[in-house]
């Protein structure tokens, strides 16, 4: 019970009118550009087996007592009742508890249009260096972010300076000392930014967020440059209360169609998918072979991709069969400096379609290189040198499915690649082909003058 009211006990986002809408804001910026949360009435599918992998990854431990010896579904359909955002005391990591209820006919849920003006919001993100988490507590801002999104100085002043105060999510409030000064001069962050510092554990690498209102209200936030999911404190989820609860609360909502509730955590396994993002992941129809791209974190908050090819289809975990979680097995294309699943699931990938230029480019990667020869080699092709001609079917470039799966240098954006006919070395010593040619040219220049294939000096034939 206790875990339970920490967890209650944190602050609840969703507040009231415009407030919300920052909080909100921010809340979405913390959590990245890969949060995918639904929305209040939308259809979800619950992977109860994503649920307690998280659980195992997080604690550490193995839950063979939870494993399904019943006939329990890998996945749930849902609808969503209500979303709590919420931010982790100790560590300032966002989530949300997601209020779920088995979708069914007689489920009624209303949709609130909100149709309000949202306030506009200026918001910038800093990535601390060392410099900035260092003793010396001063925090150099972009010079840009700083005259957009924080309220004017006064540069009449002979240093210009003022102070600051912003809000975190836990609603406490941070006093700063903003200046403008050294050589070259510089918008700074002077007294109480160590403080800050100190208190949220700050180091290089941590993004430091400030948004601000069109009324002047100034909101700070913070994310991790990594993220350790195996030290989730125990008010956000607790390995007791999960070895508890998890089947049990699924099949008793089930059973009793009653609402039950899940953390969402933006950075982990996301078992709570968008119907429509499931169904629409099923058409891709990921196989043996299959090409795909998958999006991760960048730096700055920005998004890279890595593309690869399924290398296998088949169930992650024994205990739960014919289950979409996890089930495509890949193999990568390039290295990161991360680690990257060796499973993923349908819906957390896009299959790679090559464009026509990625095409055209790794048909020229795949032809053979022209070498310099004779003026006689021109007379050999009336093609280009390294094109088959396309209008003689067996000169057509050869799709060649073994490119496909074992190929990993060919360009990403392709899934095929063509296989293209060699053409004759000239400087080889093939005298059927180069020398028949050259006396042909010696003949004909000391008998006939051509021109526009008539030969001028030929004698006119008498009618």
């Amino acid at each position: 019970m206790e875990n339970n009211e920490d967890m209650n006990s944190q602050p609840e986002l969703l507040i009231d009118g415009t407030k919300s809408y920052m909080y909100e804001q921010m809340w979405n910026i913390c959590a990245g550009p890969l949060c995918d949360l639904p929305k209040p009435a939308e259809k979800v599918y619950y992977f109860p087996q994503g649920h307690i992998e998280l659980v195992e990854t997080s604690t550490r431990e193995e839950f063979d007592e939870m494993r399904p010896n019943t006939n329990l579904p890998s996945k749930f359909l849902c609808r969503v009742i209500a979303i709590q955002l919420n931010v982790e005391k100790n560590t300032d990591e966002v989530y949300a508890q997601i209020s779920l209820m088995p979708d069914t006919n007689e489920v009624v849920i209303p949709i609130t249009n909100d149709s309000s003006r949202k306030p506009k919001v200026c918001s910038f993100t800093k990535v601390l260096t060392a410099s900035d988490t260092s003793t010396h507590g001063v925090l150099s801002l972009p010079k840009k972010h700083a005259i957009e999104c924080l309220p004017p100085l006064d540069m009449s002043q002979p240093v210009p300076t003022q102070e600051l105060v912003l809000k975190d999510l836990h609603d406490n409030q941070w006093k700063f000392k903003h200046t403008f000064r050294g050589t070259p001069q510089r918008h700074l962050f002077t007294t109480g930014w160590n403080a800050f510092v100190t208190s949220k554990k700050l180091v290089a690498g941590d993004h430091f967020i400030i948004l601000r209102r069109e009324n002047g209200e100034l909101l700070v936030g913070i994310r991790r440059a990594k993220y350790e999911i195996d030290h989730i404190p125990s008010s956000v989820i607790s390995a007791q209360c999960m070895l508890h609860g998890v089947i049990a609360s699924v099949v008793n909502a089930f059973n009793t169609n009653c609402m039950f509730i899940v953390v969402y955590k933006p950075r982990s396994s996301q078992f709570v998918v968008r119907y429509n993002k499931f169904e629409d992941a099923l058409k891709n129809k990921f196989n043996f072979g299959s090409r795909f791209m998958m999006r991760f974190e960048g730096e700055k908050f920005s998004e890279k991709r890595y593309s690869g090819i399924v290398i296998g289809v088949k169930d992650l975990s024994p205990h739960w069969k014919n289950s979409e979680w996890r089930s495509l097995q890949v193999q990568w294309d390039e290295v990161s400096p991360f680690p990257k699943p060796n499973n993923v699931s349908a819906w957390e990938i896009e299959p790679l379609v090559p464009s026509s230029n990625n095409f055209q480019s790794t048909l020229l990667q795949k032809k053979s290189p022209c070498q310099t020869g004779s003026s006689s080699s021109i007379v050999l092709t009336d093609n280009k040198i390294g094109q088959p001609n396309m209008s003689s079917p067996e000169n057509a470039p050869q799709l060649c499915d073994h490119d496909v799966v074992d190929d990993s240098k060919v360009s990403y954006g392709s899934l095929m690649s063509y296989r293209v006919p060699t053409m004759p070395n000239p400087n080889c010593a093939n005298d059927q082909i180069v020398q028949p040619v050259q006396e042909n040219i010696t003949t004909d220049a000391t008998t006939s003058c051509m021109l526009f294939g008539v030969d001028l000096l030929a004698t006119p034939s008498k009618k």
